[in-house]
């Protein structure tokens, strides 16, 4: 039967980011609310001022999140854990509004992205066979049962390769802004102090003089030898320089352990009629929810 992928990626990411987030207290959550609290991420695929309304209610609950971890004062690991028992160079804690703020963004910004992208690598999988074929040969010459545990991560190279392929072409984050703190210069141009720079790695993943054949879904592209030798700043899915993204690791692991799970036991077939069109709005989705069809292998 037909599968919506969209949104079946976005309820695993979500998982994923909050099971890192939370641990054992999304169990206690999900018990207290009949259902997970933070579905409105998956369910709501507008992302207009109701969802801010409804976002802005989740603070009260991540806040007794932290009351309550505070009042027994056990050794639960996980990223809570981290950011409550970070400290400061003057060796002050992280305030509430602080610790709060910080869990919003990893919530918001680590599942839809990951999301994003797994949409579309099962998307491009379904219409490069070959590909494929190689993945399944890659996992299935893998020891573990079910899942790859860490132990297994270097022997998911394809998978990686297919990960970063995707992002070269459909990357989640298809446009960073910067601001110019002083005057620069560019090649083609002046920068004035204070000017707004907008830069899309959409367009700069595929300028042909990096990418020959830059349309083509190519995992090879992100062989060792194929990236010793390509300019640094090429490829930035996850930006650059002191602002890259912190969950780059996370998610390449996330996503390796994924692939890894799936594609030992099912393929997916796109659904027949099947409208792809781009939006790019925060993240660059597809305007239509992607349907495939599973097939067990």
């Amino acid at each position: 039967e037909p599968v919506n992928v969209s949104q079946a990626m976005s309820a695993f990411g979500l998982e994923v980011v909050l099971r890192g987030l939370f641990s054992d207290d999304m169990d206690r959550l999900i018990d207290e609310h009949g259902g997970n609290p933070f579905s409105i991420f998956t369910d709501d695929s507008a992302r207009d001022l109701n969802l801010a309304v409804k976002f802005r209610a989740l603070i009260k609950l991540i806040q007794g999140v932290i009351d309550r971890r505070r009042e027994r004062q056990a050794g639960t690991v996980d990223m809570l854990a981290a950011l409550m028992a970070s400290r400061d160079l003057q060796g002050r804690p992280m305030s509430d509004k602080a610790l709060i703020d910080e869990l919003m963004t990893l919530i918001v910004a680590g599942h839809e992205t990951s999301a994003v992208n797994l949409t579309w690598m099962w998307h491009l999988l379904g219409h490069y066979p070959a590909v494929e074929a190689l993945l399944h040969a890659e996992v299935d010459n893998l020891p573990y049962a079910q899942s790859p545990g860490f132990s297994d991560l270097p022997g998911l190279e394809y998978a990686k390769q297919i990960m970063f392929e995707t992002m070269r072409l459909y990357p989640p984050v298809w446009l960073f802004s910067r601001k110019a703190l002083q005057e620069d210069w560019v090649p083609g141009g002046h920068i004035p102090a204070g000017s707004d720079i907008f830069i899309s790695p959409y367009f700069l993943h595929r300028r042909d003089d990096f990418w020959p054949d830059p349309e083509r879904f190519e995992p090879q592209r992100f062989t060792e030898a194929e990236t010793e030798h390509r300019h640094r700043t090429a490829y930035i899915p996850f930006s650059a320089g002191p602002r890259k993204c912190i969950g780059d690791v996370f998610s390449t692991v996330e996503m390796q352990i994924h692939f890894g799970t799936i594609a030992r036991k099912l393929r997916l077939r796109p659904a027949p009629e099947q409208k792809i069109e781009l939006e790019p709005a925060i993240n660059l989705r597809s305007k239509h929810h992607i349907i495939m069809i599973p097939e067990l292998r």
